[in-house]
């Protein structure tokens, strides 16, 4: 047995220490609000070629390569972006995206960060921050009307000033069933 066939054995068993660290990860964050879980992806190494292809010669056809492989390697680790199960929580200030898209968050640098961990909250200052992290939330300002005044480049953080109150409105109508 020559000693490549103990290297070809052991990328083997490298590359599914890997592929199980993957899905270790996967379990260990089971329970983390936006985790999207991750697929090892494998191929091979190398193939080596033992005997060259030959062409046809008259009435015998030609044989295709002899090649043996030298093992395998991990090829990518790809992240599932399907979407998954919206869950309710008793917080109103937790959001969820359905379908495409991320969260985009600022921690104050200029640097974006993209998320779909919907765990919001406001801190002391009335802004709107993820509460894992304290990165600010960005958003669109909206008109009255409800539309947006800007783009993707001018995200603004969101912020309400929680001191402000609302002024007091009567009542204008009553339903009463029984």
């Amino acid at each position: 047995m020559s000693l490549n066939s103990l290297f070809t054995g052991l990328s083997g068993i490298q590359v599914h220490q890997q592929r199980t660290n993957v899905v270790a990860n996967n379990l260990a964050n089971i329970n983390t609000t936006g985790y999207k879980s991750q697929r090892a992806n494998f191929e091979e190494q190398l193939s080596q070629t033992l005997k060259e292809a030959t062409s046809p010669e008259g009435p015998v056809s030609g044989t295709n390569p002899i090649q043996a492989g030298t093992g395998v390697r991990l090829k990518s680790i790809e992240t599932n972006f399907a979407q998954g199960s919206l869950q309710t929580t008793d917080k109103n200030t937790d959001l969820a995206l359905e379908g495409d898209g991320f969260f985009i968050l600022s921690a104050g640098n200029g640097a974006r960060y993209y998320t779909r961990d919907g765990s919001f909250g406001f801190d002391a200052d009335g802004r709107f921050v993820n509460t894992s992290n304290g990165m600010l939330v960005m958003g669109n300002l909206a008109e009255a009307n409800g539309e947006f005044t800007g783009g993707a480049t001018d995200l603004e953080p969101i912020y309400l000033d929680l001191q402000k109150e609302l002024p007091g409105e009567a009542t204008s109508e009553i339903k009463l069933s029984g």
